[in-house]
């Protein structure tokens, strides 16, 4: 089993609408839904700026196989409910089941720093309750007829589990581990390259930096496409990367910003190393990036593509392909 994780868009629209109306998924949730693909790309469009919630494909062996989400996420208390399904019935499996599970654990307590995370599940769907109880998730409730679904009443299970309990278990149990990065298969798990920091002088702030520890790896480098001097800097021992920009003329895409600042150096960009360049491209853009410039050759990455795109949220991003 090869599972990854990828965020929605609308191309998957169609293909979740039919997985939520079918009878296996919809037996075990709290609505049996008539869905449109209108209606889906009103409730994809609602997803844009919305932090409550969180959600993933679920892709076996590069094939899409069920959705997993995170909802009513609370982030002063650091808590949210979570809940997924499988839409292939060929791809349900007690492996994906419990890796998905235990990673979605590490997810929200090592990445997000919740400090509880909530389910629900039909009590006569006792094979996932019982699997949560196996995974180290207590039951917190039952509710006796909680959920009316066309008339008939549901006892409902509510479990939990908490940072500390799973932080206290988790050395014993085995899984796969699913990454939950925003976009990994794609990005290669999200790898900073390094950051840039834009600079009036160049020279002078390498020198300024060598007062922190920071080295200059090799020497300054000319990037005439790009009106711009480049210098990387490595700390001692570490694999920390600062890369610093420099105008070379007013055509610099460094030089209104620093002009504007009274050149007072200035965090630029971050970098980070993908696997499919164009491929990468084509998934920010569904997520409201703006493409600033589009692929091509880098000089001082050995002529490998680099792309750059604006976030209104994030900033400015370079993206680095991988080497070959």
């Amino acid at each position: 089993m090869a599972a990854t994780l990828r965020l929605i868009t609308k191309d998957d629209l169609e293909r979740i609408m039919n997985w939520r109306m079918s009878e296996r998924v919809t037996k075990y949730m709290n609505t049996n839904p008539k869905l449109t693909l209108e209606g889906q790309e009103k409730w994809f469009d609602s997803l844009e700026g919305n932090d409550k919630v969180r959600n993933w494909i679920i892709e076996v062996n590069g094939a899409p196989a069920g959705l997993i989400n995170l909802a009513d996420i609370d982030w002063e208390k650091g808590t949210t409910s979570w809940g997924y399904y499988i839409g292939e019935n060929d791809k349900r499996s007690l492996k994906l089941a419990v890796s998905l599970e235990m990673s979605l654990y590490d997810y929200c307590f090592d990445v997000l720093g919740f400090n509880e995370v909530h389910n629900e599940v039909f009590k006569l769907n006792e094979g996932v309750w019982k699997l949560h109880i196996a995974c180290g998730c207590k039951v917190v409730k039952e509710v006796v007829g909680e959920v009316e679904k066309e008339g008939v009443a549901y006892d409902i299970v509510h479990l939990s589990m908490e940072r500390n309990e799973w932080f206290k278990i988790r050395e014993k149990k085995k899984y796969e581990k699913i990454n939950f990065d925003v976009f990994e298969g794609i990005m290669g798990g999200v790898t900073v390259h390094h950051i840039g920091v834009a600079v009036a002088d160049i020279k002078k702030s390498v020198e300024s930096f060598k007062n922190f520890g920071w080295v200059c790896d090799g020497e300054i480098i000319k990037d005439s496409s790009r009106s711009v001097n480049l210098a990387f800097l490595k700390r001692r021992n570490s694999n920390e990367i600062l890369e610093l920009v420099s105008p070379i003329n007013e055509q610099s895409p460094v030089f209104d910003m620093l002009n504007a600042n009274k050149n007072v150096a200035l965090p630029y960009h971050i970098c980070y190393e993908v696997k499919d360049i164009d491929k990468t491209v084509d998934t920010l853009k569904s997520r409201n990036y703006i493409l600033v410039e589009k692929p091509k050759p880098a000089i001082a990455f050995q002529h490998r593509q680099v792309a750059f795109l604006l976030n209104r949220d994030s900033g400015l991003l370079e993206l680095l392909e991988e080497r070959k």
